[in-house]
């Protein structure tokens, strides 16, 4: 008994700590897309880069 849980801890601990190791990596491409996404929106909304507060020379 005691060597089918050794072995069975030696087969899933390799498989579990990749995949934290993926599901970080993950949430760090998620993370980055968001960012991208966020500066591509505030082009969109303020593409002269001024404030939606500053004023405006007429």
């Amino acid at each position: 008994m005691k060597r089918l849980t050794l072995i069975t801890i030696a087969v899933l601990f390799p498989i579990l700590t990749s995949a934290c190791n993926m599901m970080s990596g993950l949430g760090e491409d998620i993370s980055r897309g968001g960012q991208k996404l966020q500066k591509a929106a505030d082009r969109h909304i303020h593409p002269d880069d001024s404030t939606p507060d500053a004023p405006q020379n007429q």
